[in-house]
């Protein structure tokens, strides 16, 4: 009964709302560090995918290459 009676009180007084705001802030606050770490990873395969495009390239054109001596 005393949890149900503080429970209004908060309620009443706007309490509960910021308490609430509070704790779904808290959830989330994790999210960023999740978003910068996808992020990370996602620039990096397109590093590794542009790497290897170059490379192959490269490497294709290497046994074209003629040096006029």
């Amino acid at each position: 009964m005393n949890a149900l009676y503080t429970n209004l009180c908060l309620y009443i007084s706007g309490a509960y709302d910021k308490m609430n705001a509070r704790l779904d802030a808290k959830r989330e606050s994790g999210m960023e560090t999740i978003e910068i770490l996808i992020w990370a990873i996602a620039i990096l395969a397109i590093i590794a995918l542009v790497y290897g495009a170059l490379n192959t390239f490269v490497g294709g054109l290497l046994p074209k290459l003629t040096l006029p001596f």
